[in-house]
């Protein structure tokens, strides 16, 4: 797909890559502090009771905390939001674990799952420090720079963790488990689940019969999906986040960028975090009110060069609003 943009991608993604080690080179990283748990003594009844109930708040101007609580000092608990029923191991969990076995990104420890009686919860570490995008407007652009070069160096190494999974598309789960279902900002706002698939040529094939249905509604059908551009399924599933934008990196108190909010986590084609990026940046617009155009110019720095992706999936977005 798109062999014209594919050696801007190449450059881009080459020059990305080499910059963001120098600045690793320049300011090695430290290992992330890990606060301890401080609820193993805690009860499950107790700490659903702290759910409702807590002395501990977030800050006033956090954003996206609604299905999250601090329930003590050092821990948070986070509603699971896997669509699948009678899931025990929710997807975020496994992902936190298994980025903190093969990454140096930062991100959260889990401490334990509790079951409520019509929800499961995460409970996880509470990092202390400030949202990215209230820190953001104070940065300055050597600053901002720095943050996109830290946020590439973390894709990079997503991209590299290998996983039993690793060949089936959508939330992680556990080993012998099929496919589970599809929470992304790619499927649009009207049906927001797709899945599950059980193979990547389940989900390949997905896309292009979405792109059937847009021809065979513009009365242009062709006679063969091979006489055109398909969904780029060329590169294998990589683990993807889904959700960067500025509220899910927390700018922690001891200095590192960490990571947060996994939800929407899985393997999918390595351009849908590029285009999960760009969806997520203009509903953040939509939920601040304000722009933020050096945001937008860091998504080819941070994920690559997708445009050709992006403009195909754009191409059959209505069709993703069918059932």
């Amino acid at each position: 797909m798109g062999q014209a943009e594919s050696t801007p991608k190449r450059v881009i993604w080459f020059c990305s890559d080499t910059l963001a080690r120098i600045l690793e080179r320049i300011k090695p990283s430290s290992t992330p502090r890990h606060s301890p748990s401080d609820i193993d003594d805690i009860p499950d009844e107790k700490l659903l009771q702290l759910v409702r109930n807590s002395e501990f708040q977030f800050p006033s101007t956090a954003i996206g905390t609604h299905n999250v609580s601090r329930v003590t000092e050092h821990t948070v608990m986070k509603m699971a939001q896997d669509r699948d029923e009678g899931v025990e191991y929710p997807s975020e969990a496994l992902v936190l674990q298994l980025v903190a076995q093969q990454t140096s990104i930062p991100v959260p420890q889990v401490r334990r799952f509790v079951k409520a009686k019509t929800a499961l919860y995460i409970a996880m570490e509470h990092i202390p420090g400030e949202q990215l995008s209230a820190v953001w407007p104070t940065l300055s652009w050597f600053g901002r720079v720095r943050i996109a070069f830290k946020m590439h160096s973390y894709i990079r190494q997503l991209r590299k963790i290998r996983h039993p999974r690793s060949s089936i598309p959508g939330p992680m789960g556990v080993p012998g488990e099929g496919g589970r279902i599809c929470p992304s900002p790619l499927w649009g706002p009207i049906v927001e689940l797709r899945g599950p698939f059980a193979t990547y040529a389940d989900l390949t094939h997905f896309l292009n019969g979405r792109l059937a249905l847009i021809l065979k509604s513009e009365r242009k059908q062709p006679p063969s999906l091979e006489t055109l551009t398909t969904c780029d399924d060329t590169q294998p599933l990589v683990l993807t986040h889904q959700d960067l934008n500025p509220r899910n990196f927390i700018v922690g108190d001891d200095g590192h960028l960490w990571l947060v909010d996994w939800a929407w986590s899985g393997f999918y084609p390595p351009w849908f975090e590029f285009v999960a990026m760009r969806r997520q940046a203009e509903n953040e617009e939509l939920v601040t009110g304000q722009k933020n155009p050096e945001w937008d110019a860091m998504v080819p720095v941070v994920c690559g060069w997708f445009f050709a992706q992006e403009r195909w999936i754009d191409r059959i977005y209505e069709s993703l609003n069918w059932s």
